[in-house]
């Protein structure tokens, strides 16, 4: 699994971007866990029955949940000025 985080430009252009600050300001996993950013590495095949979705669905009060095949993930997080994206 790769996890890429940055700190984002002050730009209004096309929010579907990156606003990778020139130049880039990469974030480390230390650093997004000083922010309260969570992540998890899910199982995206069979995430029905995968016993750790259940487990972080039932510690966090998760009652709603979207699978989007298309995308192969599924995560939760809150975000300031940080953009995630992982690859399977």
């Amino acid at each position: 699994m790769a996890i890429e985080a940055w700190y984002m430009d002050e730009s209004s252009e096309d929010k579907r971007l990156p606003h990778h600050r020139s130049p880039n300001e990469p974030v480390s996993l230390d650093q997004l866990a000083e922010l309260g950013v969570l992540y998890w590495h899910l199982n995206p095949r069979d995430c029905e029955n995968d016993e750790e979705l259940k487990k972080i669905r039932e510690t966090r009060g998760y009652s709603y949940m979207v699978q989007h095949s298309f995308i192969h993930a599924i995560a939760f997080f809150f975000f300031w000025s940080v953009i995630i994206t992982t690859a399977i």
